[in-house]
């Protein structure tokens, strides 16, 4: 996937970050996304937009009640969506150097 979309250099996958280092991680980015099929209260939404990050989460369950407006782009749970929001987004003048994905599943 890194070769077919040519993300070398935009996107890093770093696998398992101990609790200690995820605001470190965090700051070298400019948008988190969440791709969430199924939320409650999402932690890592809120930790990503303390860290300076714009959201782009799916609109799920409690992720509407999270952040406000200003902070996050929703999105359908299905990838059509999530590229449109993500396009939507008006990235700063730095590349961007990290974009988290997690999902959960039920």
């Amino acid at each position: 996937m890194m070769e077919r979309e040519r993300l070398h250099g935009h996107v890093e996958f770093l696998g398992y970050v101990p609790h200690s280092s995820v605001r470190d991680v965090l700051v070298r980015g400019n948008v988190f996304l969440n791709c969430s099929l199924a939320e409650s209260f999402c932690v890592a939404i809120l930790e990503a937009a303390s860290a300076g990050l714009f959201v782009v989460s799916t609109n799920v369950r409690g992720v509407p009640e999270v952040l406000p407006p200003e902070m996050i782009h929703h999105a359908d749970p299905n990838v059509d969506s999530l590229v449109e929001s993500l396009s939507c987004v008006q990235y700063p003048e730095k590349s961007i150097q990290l974009i988290h994905l997690s999902f959960i599943t039920e």
